[in-house]
């Protein structure tokens, strides 16, 4: 047995062993009884899975995103590493909705070449008006080649990496206009695959959480409960290719887990406590489906802040249109249809629903936001009331001029002044289009030549979308990959 393979079984036999004291756990999830739910309950039970999982309150996606750098004395890699398109490991997601950084405060590192674990302790800070956030957090990496041999330096040699043993410890607490929350959780993953050898990332792991949540409902009472909370993964994984189109772990991650959670409250000195269990389905589009055993209402979570989707509201990319019947499918399995009645507003270039075709045989990500209402009973299909078509733009608002890309490129067409990217993106040059001096390449000539001669060739820019639905390069620099 390789030092890998070694410390990987141990983690999952102690992963195995918490898993049994919290709950009785099968394959396909847990097989404990359900308590029955009140409507205050049920609410608080989905915010407190919402909190659980999202990344802006360092829920499970946090330390997701976490998993995903590479850490050092200096601190987190304060730049995403996409070696040869070989590693996959991401820049550190210290940043809230609006782009303010939540700083690492005392941070420190270690590193021991016995048992090959980087240590990394730190704690993170937000103070704005609406919310307060304190956490403190250990973590500890293993990274591995794909031998199953310890890499002692990973900034250096991150080509190498295939595989990330990672374990958290993580105390703090949130608090809002609405909502108080002090928590102590932890998490086991083991990450897979990270090196070019594979088209997709697995994740395997575990979560476990407990502590306080009070919140105020809508019609003003105030509602509190202590929790415990175990996730297992069941089918986690990343699509590599969608990954590296957002570069957002939110928006690639697909795939199932399950969860069993107590929920408790004292009244008039008396313990009441419920246990509640079910499944999170991973959409790939920044959002989870919330099942509850027993319970047919399904939640659409945010991943981002955790928040639920009201009933009648959708949000998503298009995975799907179907010009015949007038309906498009998101990524998360809903089927949208489009009547008489419903208003249809097009951004961004778009001006029809085959403009939104178009788009989407281009690789372009269209994202579809509206309300809606439902026409059976299973959730899947549903009439819009009002829809929003919209080009997904990776700049955050930062830029009105252009949508940025990046990606290595495949194939250049020089007589018609176009290139395409690995990720399905194919662009457009013009007399307007600037080439960046401090690049490799400063013309299509130049790229063609590059890349019949087999060279690696990184592009990354800025594109606007024209009223033929073309992607018209505004600027870019192109870049030999060694």
């Amino acid at each position: 047995m390789n030092t890998k393979t070694k410390n990987i079984y141990l983690n999952y036999i102690l992963l195995l062993s918490i898993t049994i004291l919290f709950a009785g756990c099968s394959i396909d999830g847990f097989e404990g009884e359900s308590s029955e739910l009140t409507d205050e309950e049920l609410e608080i039970a989905t915010e407190i899975i919402g909190e659980s999982l999202s990344d802006q309150n360092e829920g499970i996606f946090s330390s997701l995103n976490d998993a995903f750098v590479i850490p050092s004395e200096s601190g987190f890699q304060e730049q995403a590493l996409t070696t040869g398109g070989d590693s996959y490991l991401l820049s550190s997601m210290t940043q809230d909705s609006s782009g303010s950084n939540q700083n690492e405060r005392n941070f420190s590192y270690s590193y021991d070449p016995e048992t090959g674990i980087h240590s990394v302790s730190f704690n993170r800070i937000l103070d704005r008006p609406l919310i307060t956030k304190e956490s403190s957090a250990e973590l500890e990496y293993i990274f591995y080649d794909i031998n199953g041999s310890f890499i002692a330096s990973p900034r250096m040699e991150n080509e190498r990496i295939e595989t990330v043993d990672y374990s958290a410890e993580r105390a703090g607490s949130i608090t809002t206009p609405r909502r108080t929350s002090a928590y102590q959780r932890s998490d086991l993953f083991v990450t897979d695959g990270l090196s070019a050898t594979s088209g997709t990332i697995q994740i395997d792991g575990l979560h476990q959480g407990s502590g306080q949540f009070e919140a105020t409902r809508q019609n003003g009472d105030s509602i509190t409960r202590e929790y415990e909370i175990s996730v297992d993964f069941l089918n986690v994984q990343i699509d590599k290719q969608l990954m590296e189109q957002t570069n957002s772990l939110q928006r690639g991650v697909t795939g199932s887990v399950a969860y069993e959670m107590t929920i408790s409250r004292a009244i008039n000195g008396d313990e009441s406590t419920k246990t509640v269990n079910g499944t999170i389905e991973l959409n790939g589009d920044g959002t989870a489906l919330l099942r509850f055993r027993n319970v047919l209402d399904i939640f659409r979570i945010k991943l981002d802040d955790g928040s639920v989707f009201e009933d009648d509201e959708f949000e998503g990319f298009v995975r799907s249109l179907n010009r015949d019947n007038q309906s498009f499918t998101l990524f998360s399995g809903q089927t949208i249809f489009i009547t008489g009645q419903t208003e249809v507003e097009f951004e961004d270039g778009l001006s029809s629903f085959q403009d939104i075709q178009r788009s989407l045989q281009n690789g372009v990500r269209v994202k579809a936001e509206g309300s809606l209402i439902r026409r059976d009973d299973d959730n899947s299909t549903a009439a819009a009331t009002e829809v929003e078509f919209e080009v997904e733009s990776s700049d955050d608002g930062d830029s009105d001029d252009g949508r940025e890309f990046e990606g290595v490129v495949e194939s250049v067409d020089a007589s018609l002044d176009r290139f395409s990217l690995r990720n399905g993106l194919t662009l457009y040059v013009t007399e307007s289009t600037e080439f960046d001096s401090d690049g490799d390449i400063s013309s299509m000539q130049d790229l063609r030549d590059a890349v019949n001669r087999g060279l690696k060739v990184e592009a990354e820019g800025e594109y606007t979308v024209t009223g033929d639905d073309r992607l018209v390069v505004l600027e870019v620099e192109f870049e030999f990959d060694d």
